[in-house]
């Protein structure tokens, strides 16, 4: 008989041995079920992170009124924003932070006019994305349409120089070109503005404005805009 049909049987037991040896090891490695935390415990939790929220919010409220005395908005906005995204119930720091908004409405205000039969007219101001600005309008146009249609109406085309859809005729647009990209790369989408739109822009650009009519036709008139808000007024522009 050979060493290694001699020592099989006692490999395979000792083998066997092994294995079950580790399964049980590892089946009594395995974590008990937690019991559920008892009412009382959980209450007492609940009063920690209810303090540690106050004492969260507080102290950002401490840098907030400590930001707005330094006079730097900007920060103090963001700080109220930090705390309404914890404690979104908190009053007090939503009526300063809708304050703060409806300050930059008063502070920074421009005037611009543009002309009924005037190509895309540039405000000669910079907007930003998501930056809330306010435009209101005033004034009449008297058109004269120049057009040979069919049961199709008047057709639709290049944003650039023809009738826009979905925005109605003589109805009063902006755009917001973004000089920075290459124009193949940027596609302009008209919105319309009317007599009063408080805008949050999709992106950073200049902002533009027409009378949405089709080429060719006769129109008298100007539009008056106060545009307030979330604006810089562009180097060398003529806006007010």
């Amino acid at each position: 008989m050979s060493l290694a049909t001699f020592y099989r049987p006692w490999l395979a037991l000792a083998l066997g041995i092994s294995v079950i040896g580790g399964t049980a090891a590892y089946s009594q490695s395995k974590p008990k079920p937690k019991k559920p935390p008892s009412e009382s415990q959980v209450r007492t939790l609940d009063v920690q992170a209810e303090k540690a929220k106050t004492e969260y919010v507080n102290g950002l409220l401490t840098v907030a009124k400590g930001y707005e005395e330094a006079g730097l908005t900007a920060k103090t906005k963001e700080t109220l924003e930090s705390v309404l995204a914890v404690a979104p119930e908190y009053e007090p720091a939503r009526l300063k932070l809708k304050a703060i908004e409806d300050a930059v409405f008063e502070e920074n205000t421009f005037e611009v006019e543009v002309d009924a039969g005037s190509a895309w007219t540039t405000s000669g101001l910079v907007v930003y994305k998501d930056k809330p600005l306010r435009i209101v309008a005033d004034g009449t146009l008297r058109v004269i349409l120049n057009e040979t249609v069919d049961a199709k109406g008047l057709p639709e085309g290049d944003p650039t120089n023809s009738l826009v859809g979905n925005i109605p005729l003589g109805g009063l647009m902006g755009v917001v070109n973004n000089p920075r990209v290459n124009p193949r790369d940027q596609k302009l989408e008209p919105f319309l503005v009317g007599n009063e739109l408080e805008l949050r822009p999709r992106g950073d650009g200049i902002l533009f404005f027409k009378i949405n009519l089709p080429p060719n036709t006769q129109s008298k008139g100007k539009i008056r805009l106060e545009i307030s808000g979330n604006a810089t007024k562009l180097t060398g522009s003529g806006s007010n």
